[in-house]
């Protein structure tokens, strides 16, 4: 599958901070099938200027499409989250651990 044109990247992998519940950095694609790496202020600062992220799979160079990825506020805190839940951790279920 290739990636929809109004998707600018698919997650393929992340490095999670167990203490800080939070992730570190990203591997992802964009619609080209380029792959690099995002670290996680990167990300927010991306989805608020607009940017849109879903979670997937690269799989013998085909893509599979996961969930979108949610910008969540709490308590004046951005969480990024694969859910709407108001749980202040990030939330990246699916997405393997590079």
């Amino acid at each position: 599958m290739k990636i929809p044109d109004e998707i600018d990247f698919v997650i393929i992998a992340r490095q999670f901070d167990d203490k800080k519940n939070e992730i570190v950095f990203i591997e992802k694609a964009n619609p080209a099938g380029v792959t690099s790496f995002e670290y996680r202020f990167e990300i927010i600062r991306n989805m608020k200027d607009g940017k849109i992220y879903f979670g997937g799979a690269l799989i013998n160079n085909t893509f599979s499409l996961g969930q979108k990825l949610n910008l969540v506020q709490i308590n004046k805190e951005d969480y990024l989250r694969f859910d709407r839940q108001a749980v202040a951790k990030d939330d990246f279920t699916g997405i393997p651990e590079l």
